[in-house]
């Protein structure tokens, strides 16, 4: 990345849009992960996005399941 995109400090509008089609662009690309014994990377076969998405819908059953509790336990109680 072009380390001028990257400062946290400049909100110019050509920045601001360098930063969402890097942004874009990374959601494209393959999800890459690191063997921890070997060091060796390697590439899924689904994008950033797909893997964001099943993140996004784990986290959200979850939370509905935490929320549920939450409230049967008040409930009893």
């Amino acid at each position: 990345m072009d380390p001028s995109i990257a400062a946290m400090d400049n909100v110019e509008e050509e920045n601001m849009y360098n930063l969402e089609k890097v942004g874009n662009e990374l959601l494209l690309q393959n999800v890459k992960r690191m063997n921890v014994n070997t060091f060796v990377p390697f590439e899924l076969n689904q994008t950033n996005a797909q893997a964001l998405d099943r993140c996004v819908h784990s986290l959200s059953h979850s939370t509905m399941c935490f929320l549920g509790f939450s409230l049967l336990y008040i409930y009893i109680y």
